[in-house]
């Protein structure tokens, strides 16, 4: 297992090679980002043999994101879908893979976010009033302590329950896990040497009783699959130093700023919704250097920028289910941005 800060596993690319043996699981899974990632563990709590396919790109949603948990999200601070439930889960799920892997994977931290707007900021104070939201909100947060480093605003609000989630250590952690157990190939699916076999299916030398594609923005191209409302929205993101900045809190003011350790953050994120391909252009790094100008009184140095495709869908629901035709097919895929 490879060691080192948060920000180190966002500079890391490259994997090593591996093979599939002539073997038989319960499942083949395809794609292991974040998704691909917690199905794989959870089938195997559950009894169930896997392995895992994946490309290995360091374009990768899940290996550009910052993994905020943020129950609290949009203009009107409106808790996240079935956030009351999830967030005790994903926390226990958290605690689970950092004691299997030896390595810290949650990071429990407030999120300060910036109302933009006198209006906004009453909306909030009468949010932070309603006792459904009382486990969450805290306002006004203390805005004395975000002078000396943030442009003002006419409030800032405390969202708690939140943090951050080590992203590229959870998915290199559990890829080195299996990858000695022998049951991770790096490579794209091949449709052509996908064969369904009564009850199951037949890829290269595995067999398994079925697959299931976890295969993020790419799954658009997936023919069992492409029917589905899939949407796709890229964003493009920043990593800078910035001495003299906190880095007790996720500040969220136009632009999230996430403290990922020694005075480096992660600075984004875009929203296309059209666009060429998923590579960074000069353009949108312009645009998010002077943005982030607008927001913070310090000094950053940009230390790289980084691109990827969301996997979202058109009602922003994941995708979970079985091929109406062949069962031995399934799809979990669109997290979108809230997948931590």
């Amino acid at each position: 297992m490879r060691s080192g800060s948060g920000f180190d596993f966002f500079l890391q690319e490259g994997y090593g090679d591996n093979s599939f043996r002539d073997m038989s699981v319960d499942f083949l899974i395809v794609g292991q980002g974040l998704a691909g990632s917690l199905l794989a563990w959870n089938l195997e709590k559950a009894g169930a043999t896997v392995c895992l396919l994946d490309e290995g790109s360091p374009r990768a949603a899940s290996r550009v994101a910052a993994g905020i948990v943020n129950p609290l999200t949009g203009r009107r601070l409106a808790k996240s879908w079935r956030i009351d439930e999830l967030l005790p889960f994903a926390k226990t799920t958290y605690d689970e893979l950092a004691d299997l892997l030896r390595a810290p994977l949650f990071h429990s931290m407030p999120i300060v976010r910036a109302a933009a707007t006198p209006k906004e900021a009453n909306d909030w104070m009468g949010r932070a009033a309603d006792p459904a939201y009382a486990t969450y909100l805290k306002a006004p947060s203390q805005a004395n302590r975000w002078e000396p480093v943030l442009r003002p605003a006419p409030l800032y609000v405390e969202i708690r329950g939140g943090g951050r989630v080590e992203m590229g250590r959870l998915v290199e952690s559990l890829r080195d896990h299996w990858q000695k157990e022998k049951c991770w190939m790096q490579g794209r699916m091949d449709f052509g040497k996908l064969h369904l076999e009564g009850g199951g299916i037949r890829y290269e030398e595995l067999r398994a009783g079925a697959v299931v594609f976890c295969e993020g923005a790419v799954g658009r191209a997936n023919p069992h699959f492409s029917w589905l409302p899939f949407a796709g929205v890229k964003g493009e993101v920043l990593l800078v130093r910035m001495a003299g900045f906190p880095e007790s809190a996720i500040v969220k003011q136009g632009l999230f700023i996430v403290p990922l350790g020694g005075g480096v953050f992660w600075v984004g994120a875009g929203y296309e919704h059209q666009f060429e391909d998923a590579e960074p252009t000069a353009a949108e790094r312009r645009r998010l250097e002077e943005q982030l100008r607008q927001i913070v009184k310090l000094p950053f140095e940009v230390v790289s920028h980084r691109a990827a495709v969301r996997p979202t869908t058109r009602d922003r629901r994941p995708f979970l289910g079985r091929h109406p035709v062949h069962p031995e097919l399934v799809i979990f895929n669109g997290l979108g941005t809230k997948g931590a």
